[in-house]
C-alpha cells in the first residue's frame, strides 16, 4: 500500500517556504544599505582623522593658521558624512562649510542646538586661519578646534 499524499498540506508547506524565502530575498537590499552606510563611515572617520592627524602635526609644528585650516577640512569631511548617512533627505553641497553643514544638520534635527552653537563657534575659528587677517590666529583657538574635531569624530559631542 502506497502512502496517500496530503495534497493540500504539501502546497501549505510549500507555499509558507516560498513566502519565508522571498521575505528574505526582499530583505536583502535593506542589509545591503545598512552595510553601505556603516562602511561609508569607517571610510569617512579615516579620512577625517587622518586630516586631522596632518592638522595635528602642522600645529605642532609651528602651523598653527595651517593646522586650523585642515582640522577644518577635516570637521567638513566629518559633517558630510553625518548628512550623507542621515535618515532625514539633507540637501547639502559638498563646497558647503561647516556653518552651513552644522545648520542642515540642525533643522534635520541630526543635532541639538548646543552643537549647532559649538560647530558655529568652530567654524569661525577656522575662518579666522583660512582668511589672510592682519594678526594669526590664537593658538589656543586652534588648538580648540583640533581637540573638538577629534571629540566629534571620535563621536563625542554630538
Amino acid at each position: 500500500m502506497g502512502a496517500k499524499i496530503d495534497l493540500k498540506r504539501v502546497l501549505d508547506a510549500q507555499h509558507s517556504d516560498f513566502h519565508t524565502q522571498r521575505g528574505i530575498v526582499n530583505s536583502i537590499p535593506a542589509q545591503v544599505r545598512l552595510e553601505e552606510l556603516k562602511v561609508r563611515k569607517q571610510v569617512s572617520k579615516a579620512v577625517s582623522q587622518s586630516e586631522l592627524d596632518k592638522a595635528r602635526n602642522l600645529f605642532d609644528n609651528g602651523e598653527v593658521r595651517a593646522g586650523g585650516v585642515i582640522a577644518g577640512i577635516a570637521l567638513e569631511r566629518y559633517l558630510l558624512m553625518l548628512c550623507q548617512n542621515s535618515d532625514s533627505d539633507i540637501d547639502y553641497n559638498y563646497n558647503d562649510g561647516i556653518s552651513a553643514l552644522a545648520q542642515k544638520l540642525f533643522e534635520a534635527d541630526e543635532i541639538d542646538s548646543s552643537p549647532h552653537s559649538h560647530l558655529v563657534h568652530l567654524a569661525s575659528i577656522r575662518a579666522d586661519c583660512a582668511h589672510a587677517n592682519e594678526v594669526e590666529p590664537d593658538e589656543g583657538d586652534v588648538r580648540r578646534l583640533l581637540e573638538d574635531t577629534s571629540d566629534y569624530i571620535r563621536g563625542r559631542k554630538i
